[in-house]
């Protein structure tokens, strides 16, 4: 590969990375705005033993929030709020307690702001908060822009969690979803529940980490879902969950950490693009039990070790990874290993394997160990440089 096409690769790559760092300021920005915007009637949820939203008797002054006002939820308590209508709310902001959102009769309930993150779970507003919310009843959320665990307030978070759960339960959101923006972050998605993303940060600016369980629960994403962005960030799909998204990155920013495991029969990650472990940091994609990993357009690559100074490594115990059209390069620029144990396998039948890539680079791979044939199938095997181990 020619200087000059590495270094448009590496600029390219810089002015990724460069967007995703506006993204997380501009999202930043826009919680700080949110909480002293005078603009909108704040309404803040009373009853402690739960209810139906859109009684006013429930909410402070009397009156539910219409669709210009901010829903805030700050009770240190456990209750369930109901929805008999599907309103349309300008924000909300949960900042305390464990509630869980019915949406039975496939009620949708909006929050419109796009001057202002529409939804922020665990602010510090109010209170000194672990905030949990749990949507069910298979209804919808619909939201602009999503913080999950986020310090922007006055108090100290614990944490922030959403657990989507139920068949036909859904999360959508069509923006930005940060996880860990300054506290802790978590996501669970299990029974048949369903979130449908757009951008998605696991650990932003504080650890972060997100579970999709089940047969039937599902997570798709439009665009890129980064694991372990300026924080640690763990995905976890198992039990035949599935993730897809147009190009995913585990272990993103210098000396950041990331974590992904895809375990259990049918459960499955797939990307329309490039998969990069180790893009500038330290990422580790675990494939087991049956689980699958899953690239599909033409010139998707598969990178185990991105750039200089990452460290990426693939541990593979009876899971399979397959690049339909692209190639797989285990230590681009930076340091990759490779295990393909127990009756895995590696398929890239229309691209090359290339170990060490770069003169910067190192790779190992090892095929086999365990039980069955474990196997790396591609059109060739190779290296222009040293720093590469195969057996």
């Amino acid at each position: 590969m020619s200087a000059q096409v590495s270094r448009g690769r590496a600029r390219r790559r810089r002015a990724r990375i460069a967007s995703r760092i506006v993204t997380s300021a501009s999202l930043a920005s826009a919680l700080l705005v949110g909480s002293r915007n005078a603009d909108a009637a704040s309404r803040t949820w009373t009853n402690s033993s739960g209810g139906f939203f859109n009684a006013s008797a429930n909410w402070g002054g009397q009156s539910a929030p219409g669709a210009s006002d901010i829903a805030i939820f700050n009770l240190a308590t456990n209750y369930t709020v109901a929805f008999d209508i599907s309103p349309t709310n300008d924000r909300l902001l949960f900042d305390d307690g464990l509630v869980t959102f019915n949406l039975a009769g496939a009620r949708t309930y909006t929050l419109s702001s796009t001057a202002n993150t529409s939804m922020v779970v665990g602010f510090g507003l109010f209170t000194n908060p672990d905030a949990v919310l749990t949507l069910l009843g298979g209804g919808t959320l619909s939201v602009v822009a999503a913080s999950v665990g986020n310090d922007s307030g006055i108090h100290a978070v614990g944490l922030g969690q959403v657990n989507v759960t139920g068949t036909n339960t859904s999360w959508n959101v069509s923006g930005v979803m940060s996880l860990g923006d300054g506290a802790r972050g978590i996501v669970n998605v299990n029974t048949g529940g369903d979130v449908r993303g757009n951008i998605t940060e696991i650990g932003n600016n504080s650890v972060a980490t997100v579970s999709v369980s089940g047969a039937g629960s599902t997570w798709t994403n439009t665009n890129w879902i980064d694991v372990g962005g300026n924080t640690a960030g763990t995905l976890l799909i198992n039990g035949g969950g599935t993730v897809s998204d147009s190009r995913g990155s585990v272990g993103v920013a210098s000396g950041i950490s990331g974590n992904a495991s895809v375990s259990g029969n049918g459960s499955k990650w797939s990307h329309a693009s490039d998969l990069r472990v180790g893009e500038l940091g330290n990422g580790v994609l675990n494939i087991t039990a049956g689980g699958t990993v899953q690239q599909n357009n033409v010139g998707a690559v598969g990178y185990i070790g991105d750039q200089l100074g990452s460290t990426g490594s693939v541990f593979m115990d009876a899971g399979s990874w397959t690049n339909l059209f692209g190639e797989m390069r285990v230590g681009y620029q930076g340091s990759g290993t490779l295990n393909i144990t127990n009756g895995s396998g590696v398929f890239n039948a229309n691209g090359d394997g290339n170990i060490a890539y770069s003169g910067t680079s190192t790779g190992v791979v090892t095929v086999g160990g365990g039980a069955g044939i474990s196997a790396w199938s591609n059109p060739s095997t190779s290296s222009g440089y040293p720093g590469r181990a195969f057996s």
